[in-house]
């Protein structure tokens, strides 16, 4: 094993030549010097230590090499920013500190309960497992050549905050969001049209911009999908009890695509709200299950237990106009506030039938003009 001390700087690299097992721990400073391979070494960066570069560089955590940021631990927050690369699914990246980088390239393995900022992109593998337990920020740029591209497991127990293109080219990408997961798109690389994936929302998970989606999305109980605009092509939204769909914008019910769904549970009533929707005749879209739809333009769809033009709304499917809801959904950590059914107030039981005159109630005169309900206290 080798240190370097709290309150010193070590300038330059660490070779390990002979591939050999062995761990670098750093208190103090290690300021790197050019490319980095690990080459099976284990670098911990402890409470207070720092690992900083004065020049764009890569540092390979490859092979089985781990590169592991204790709480009050420090990678790149200071000086240029190094991309951070694997090779292997037996390395390990795993940070309770503070770790900045322009970029993880063929990541593998990724746990983080402190904070990461990724200035760049991020590729995976389908083997790849990242773990959010903590704060993590993605700034990869708003074009779609800067879009992440996934690939693996993706699980959220954290934030995650996207501030570009967020997407999927395989049928095989999991991503569990039982936390905050906000986007600023979510595109389709996917080729051929196959699947993006599927995607387990029991949290709070946001799309500022647009969805353009072919996958399968299931809400959870207490969970939100947000969406501002929606684009659905060959994908399903499924939406549990007490979870919602809101589309605060548009949907658009692309015509190409084998089907489209929204589908609620089947134990009890869910909830999408859907600002104005677009269907276009035989573009096999589909309403199902226990389902309340507030939309103001819910005309265009056809009606409860009905079939127009290849489009079907299930029998069970409920319409109401915007601000008519009757799906209370309670409150939970990720759904906003739910959405609380306020129901109106009833007239009295016995009511006191008047047509004029004055009428003393609790010291106060009322003059009746006409008809109205009164309650004695």
């Amino acid at each position: 094993s080798y240190v370097i001390p709290a309150g010193v700087e070590f300038t330059g690299n660490f070779y390990n030549d002979w591939w050999q097992s062995s761990t670098l721990y750093v208190e103090g400073t290690w300021k790197v010097s050019g490319n980095v391979n690990l080459n099976h070494l284990k670098v911990i960066v402890q409470n207070g230590g720092k690992i900083i570069n004065d020049t764009p560089s890569t540092f390979n955590v490859n092979v089985s090499s781990q590169l592991i940021v204790a709480a009050g631990g420090e990678f790149g927050k200071t000086g240029s920013l190094m991309t951070v690369t694997q090779d292997s699914d037996e390395g390990r990246i795993l940070n309770s500190g503070y770790l900045k980088t322009s970029g993880f390239t063929n990541l593998r393995y990724l746990f983080n309960d402190g904070d990461i900022y990724l200035e760049g992109k991020m590729n995976t593998s389908s083997s790849s497992i990242i773990i959010n337990e903590g704060y993590f920020e993605i700034n990869n740029g708003p074009t779609r050549a800067d879009a992440l591209v996934m690939q693996g497991n993706f699980q959220n127990e954290g934030t995650v905050k996207v501030k570009g293109i967020f997407e999927s080219d395989s049928e095989d990408f999991v991503l569990t969001n039982n936390g905050f997961f906000e986007v600023h798109s979510l595109g389709s690389s996917a080729p051929d049209g196959s699947s993006q994936g599927t995607y387990y929302n029991n949290g709070y998970f946001a799309v500022t911009n647009e969805a353009y989606i072919e996958l399968d999305f299931i809400i959870g109980n207490g969970g939100l999908l947000e969406v501002a605009d929606l684009t659905m092509l060959r994908s399903k939204i499924s939406i549990a009890v007490g979870a919602m769909l809101n589309v605060t914008e548009s949907l658009n019910i692309a015509s190409s695509g084998e089907y489209k769904i929204i589908e609620g549970a089947n134990d009890g009533i869910s909830l999408a709200k859907i600002k104005t929707v677009t269907v276009p005749n035989y573009s096999n879209f589909q309403l199902l299950g226990n389902l309340e739809v507030e939309c103001s333009n819910y005309n265009v769809l056809p009606e409860s237990g009905s079939t127009v033009n290849q489009n079907t709304t299930g029998v069970d499917v409920r319409f109401v106009n915007v601000g008519e809801t009757t799906v209370t959904i309670p409150p939970s950590e990720y759904n906003k506030g739910g959405n609380i059914v306020t129901p109106p107030e009833t007239p009295p039981a016995d009511p006191v039938s008047l047509s004029s005159g004055t009428v003393r109630v609790s010291h106060t005169f009322l003059r009746i003009t006409g008809l109205c309900w009164v309650t004695t206290i």
